[in-house]
């Protein structure tokens, strides 16, 4: 496992964790910027009858590419727990959703992936190498699935995230 993201005494030299030292092994590894443009939100229990069209819409025609609706995201998530349903979704989508559905703070995330070379599900390393705009002061957010992690930062704090890493990286282009 990855064990704690704290790791031991920050910083050595003013090296980043994610030197590539550090990073799982592969070769030519880069940061590809998905093109999605996020928002984190949360619905409102009680308005998920009047939210089953646009959940739905995400669900089966968020191709990203060919057939999807105005050329929706693939990345999304519907995360349910006792206390709430969170959604992390393309900003446009919200126009789905009825307007008192949405709770949540107006702000766009970007999203980061390690790319170079696939990892497995049990493999080590690939969270922590994407903890490096987090030492630098950016805050972040993870999401891991089963083949993949994608990391999420402020649209705003886009060059700083990037540049805590020591890694090449592309912007993905709409058709990614």
């Amino acid at each position: 496992g990855e064990g704690g993201v704290g790791g031991e005494g920050g910083e050595a030299a003013g090296r980043s964790r994610a030197s590539r030292s550090q990073l799982p092994d592969g070769p030519e590894m880069y940061i590809k910027v998905l093109p999605a443009r996020l928002v984190v939100v949360r619905l409102q229990q009680g308005m998920l009858p009047p939210s089953t069209h646009a959940l739905i819409k995400r669900l089966l025609f968020s191709s990203g590419g060919s057939g999807g609706d105005r050329g929706t995201s693939t990345l999304w998530s519907f995360t349910r727990t006792e206390e709430e349903i969170s959604l992390i979704l393309d900003q446009e989508a919200l126009d789905d959703f009825p307007p008192e559905a949405i709770v949540g703070s107006p702000s766009v995330w970007r999203a980061f992936k390690l790319c170079g070379r696939l990892f497995s599900f049990d493999e080590t390393g690939v969270v922590s190498a994407m903890y490096a705009p987090y030492e630098r002061g950016v805050p972040l957010l993870n999401i891991s699935t089963f083949v993949t992690n994608i990391t999420l930062v402020e649209e705003s704090e886009m060059e700083r995230a990037l540049d805590a890493f020591e890694l090449p990286h592309i912007f993905a282009g709409a058709d990614s």
